[in-house]
């Protein structure tokens, strides 16, 4: 891994500043996928698209991917190191996008109306305080037929640590984007067995790694030491068992089989 990849993945490590180990979470593993299944097609058909919370550009990859042709992509985010990062990380990997970093906020978007094809919007919404501004500002910015696709995390209440104002349901959620005009085509649970991964089960796997290698004193006097990320424990043994079980998550959740889960996701369109 190169030294801006390494840069790139240090962001995620200190996500949550927490001994027990560094920011991964399956369920975003799972939602990349289903957003790409859910709008491969539009994405083909598409001239750019925004992602809202983008950060460092972790879905920046997986949709270059899918697309055919020079695409705009228009990442937005409240921070300027990260979208620096993602900006110097799709330079290097030389990218077919033209990637537009925008330092803003959600609910004041600095696109012009009818500009946008498709918008994305993952775990973002519970942490914007108007909520309905920026979903206004999606509908605002997207051109007819565009569709937006937005995901939040299930709660029982808001984790005020994590920078959340708020709880959704699927039908409010639903209610928030009708009401604003779009046709709301797809309100499903995903991510049910993703849940259950990010908890208890990646920290103790975690923790093992630590002992193992001796570095869990390290850890907890937060003294450097060599990537878990990079471990082979972690990428021989770790991903590829989280991965099968992730599979058999992404199907049941694209099919909208699951009658719970992590995550609410919504498709809208402007119609």
């Amino acid at each position: 891994m190169d030294k801006l990849g390494q840069s790139i993945e240090k962001d995620y490590e200190n996500f949550f500043p927490r001994f027990w180990g560094p920011y991964y979470d399956p369920g975003n593993r799972v939602a990349r996928r289903i957003v790409l299944e859910i709008l491969s097609e539009d994405i083909k058909r598409s001239k750019n698209l925004l992602d809202i919370g983008g950060g460092v550009g972790d879905v920046i990859i997986k949709l270059e991917s899918t697309w055919q042709g020079y695409k705009d992509f228009f990442l937005l985010d409240f921070s300027y190191d990260s979208l620096r990062k993602a900006k110097e990380y799709a330079k290097s990997k030389k990218l077919n996008i033209n990637l537009m970093a925008i330092q803003g906020d959600a609910s004041k978007l600095p696109i012009k109306s009818d500009a946008i094809n498709i918008i994305t919007c993952r775990e973002t919404l519970e942490h914007i305080k108007d909520d309905k501004s920026a979903a206004q500002e999606m509908f605002r910015i997207l051109k007819l037929r565009g569709k937006a696709l937005i995901h939040v995390p299930v709660e029982g209440k808001p984790t005020v640590w994590a920078g959340h104002f708020r709880c959704y349901t699927k039908k409010k959620l639903s209610r928030l984007f009708d009401e604003i005009g779009f046709e709301v085509i797809e309100c499903i649970f995903i991510c049910k067995l993703a849940r259950f991964l990010w908890g208890y089960p990646k920290f103790l796997i975690y923790i093992i790694w630590l002992l193992l290698t001796g570095n869990i004193i390290k850890r907890i006097k937060k003294v450097e030491f060599p990537s878990y990320y990079n471990s082979w424990f972690h990428r021989k043994i770790v991903m590829p068992l989280f991965d099968k079980i992730l599979a058999l998550d992404y199907i049941f959740s694209v099919r909208g089989k699951y009658k719970s889960g992590a995550n609410i996701l919504v498709v809208g369109r402007k119609s």
